[in-house]
Formats: structure tokens, sequence, C-alpha cells
């Protein structure tokens, strides 16, 4: 989070215009095959031990869904990663990381949480990149059988000394997202102002009513 104000911050003292486009993927740890996991870290170079035993991690795990005291059958788990695993998530960062070399537009990445932000001096340049950079993560993660929600994606535009939202539509797969007056991100909120004044002003509500 500090990392993506801090890089936005020169942008903005510079005059340029800022649009940042928070995606939203559904259960982004359970989605991705097993082999598309193995064949990614055979092509990252691990040897075939290595590959073996991360393999035997992943596959041969069961579950079931249980409604009250009934249990449903057990089925081979196929995809996705174990979580509460530091390894998962490495796992998992291995599997999203070839992301950042088809993406022209700046990618912030935490874990399934992913913004692409984009800088420009024009509001027609700031609007068409996104759209199409946006588009072309959607190609990737559709073919890494990663479930995209483009109606839940947000989208901030920002620019310097700015005293209200700036208005602004991008369209995303069919979906005609607006410039939001805030969005909230790995549980922070960001307004126009990168100040964190949302989140003092929460913080100090729940301190008064402790």
């Amino acid at each position: 989070m500090i990392r993506l104000i801090e890089d936005w911050r020169p942008y903005l003292d510079n005059d340029f215009l800022v649009c940042a486009i928070l995606m939203d993927l559904e259960k982004a740890f359970d989605c991705i095959p097993h082999d598309l996991f193995i064949a990614k870290l055979n092509t990252y170079g691990l040897d075939e031990d290595t590959l073996v035993c991360t393999y035997s991690y992943l596959k041969g795990r069961k579950q079931c869904a249980q409604i009250n005291n009934e249990y449903g059958s057990f089925q081979e788990v196929i995809s996705g990663v174990p979580q509460g695993f530091v390894l998962g998530l490495i796992l998992f960062n291995f599997c999203i990381n070839d992301l950042f070399f088809i993406a022209q537009a700046t990618l912030y990445n935490y874990a399934e949480d992913n913004t692409l932000a984009y800088f420009s001096k024009t509001m027609s340049d700031l609007v068409a990149t996104p759209e199409k950079e946006t588009g072309v993560a959607l190609f990737w993660l559709k073919h890494n059988e990663m479930i995209a929600n483009p109606e839940k994606f947000h989208v901030r535009l920002l620019r310097k000394n700015q005293t209200r939202t700036i208005g602004g539509k991008i369209t995303i797969d069919g979906e005609i997202l607006k410039s939001e007056e805030t969005v909230k991100l790995l549980g922070t909120t960001l307004d126009y102002r990168l100040d964190f004044a949302p989140n003092i002003s929460i913080f100090a509500r729940k301190l008064q009513h402790s």
C-alpha cells in the first residue's frame, strides 16, 4: 500500500493523471489446476525432485461438504493450493508471477489482490490504455483458469490538487465502471487525497466506542 501511494505521488506532482483499476478475483487460491502449477514451476527451472515433491504435496487431497450432521461424498481436489500454509502462498505467487511480464501498465500484486495503474497527461489516453491493458490481464486470467469479476472491479481517477472525484468511465469486458469517490484496497480506504484521513477517522470512532 505504501509503495503504491509513493509511486503515484511523483506523477501527480508532475501534473500527470493517474488511473487505477482494482481487479477482483473469485476464489483465486482455489482455481489454478495442479498440472498448470507444476508446468510453471518446471518453466522456472526447479529440479525434478522438487517438482515431484510439490506434486505429491498438492495431489491426493480430498474434501466433502457438511450440512449439520450430514456429510457428502469425498471428492479429490484437482486445483488450488492448501491455504493457511506459507508454501501455499509461495506456490500461488509462482503461478501469477508471469502476469507481470505481459502487463504494460504498472501492476501491484499482493496474493490475489491485483491493481493496474497507468499515468498520462491526457484524459483520453488515461482511459483508452487501461481499458486495453485490463483486457490483456483478463485474457491471461482466463487462460490460467482464474475467475475475474469485472462487474466488481473498482476504478479511481486522480489528479494533483483535486477537490473532488474526477468524472470518468472505463469499459471493461462490457462493464461500464465509473471513477469512485473512495475505494478499499487491502482493508485500507483510498480517497483522492491519498492521506489515510478516512482510515484515521474510522479508527478514531472505534477508539471512542471501545
